[in-house]
């Protein structure tokens, strides 16, 4: 437990150091009154050159969108306040970025039949026309229940969305079971 811990600490400082890299390369803190002035507080990342020069970053990126949002979005404010202070400026008048990739996906582009289970949780860019929508209408096929009074279980099929019971036979008061 101990080492896994660590292995994803020495990780995560790695992808901090990366990203650090990649925004000294595209020199953030010299440009960041343009670059934010430009996009209204967002930092565009080029996919296209994270791959081409950061190949560890790229594929984090992709297998774990979420997680490295919140390091570019970290790393590139703590950059900017450093060069906010360095230049005199109040660095707490700064207070959220955003964070939007542009380039290429590659693989990673897909149509809405080809967006498959595999993907669930990475960056994919999906590509396609709407031709038709529906509502979605949930329906409770099962339910569990819980009678505090008589300490006992009952489970109940619906065969429509009216049928639901909230008592049991004795008339005691049930409640739902998750």
């Amino acid at each position: 437990m101990l080492i896994e811990s660590v292995e994803e600490n020495n990780r995560l400082m790695r992808l901090r150091q990366l990203t650090d890299d990649y925004y000294s390369r595209i020199e953030l803190q010299k440009n960041y009154k343009s670059i934010l002035s430009e996009n209204d507080n967002a930092l565009y990342v080029d996919l296209d050159q994270v791959r081409s020069e950061y190949p560890l970053l790229w594929d984090e990126i992709i297998l774990k969108p979420m997680e490295m949002l919140k390091i570019l979005e970290s790393v590139a404010m703590d950059k900017i306040r450093e060069s906010m202070i360095v230049d005199g400026e109040d660095p707490d008048y700064f207070d959220r970025l955003r964070i939007s990739f542009k380039g290429n996906l590659g693989k990673q582009t897909l149509t809405p039949r080809g967006l498959k289970s595999t993907m669930m949780h990475k960056l994919v860019k999906l590509q396609g026309i709407v031709t038709s929508t529906t509502k979605v209408k949930f329906r409770l096929l099962k339910s569990t229940h819980y009678c505090e009074t008589t300490k006992q279980t009952l489970q109940k099929e619906y065969n429509d969305t009216f049928s639901m019971r909230m008592n049991d036979d004795g008339q005691n008061l049930l409640t739902n079971q998750i």
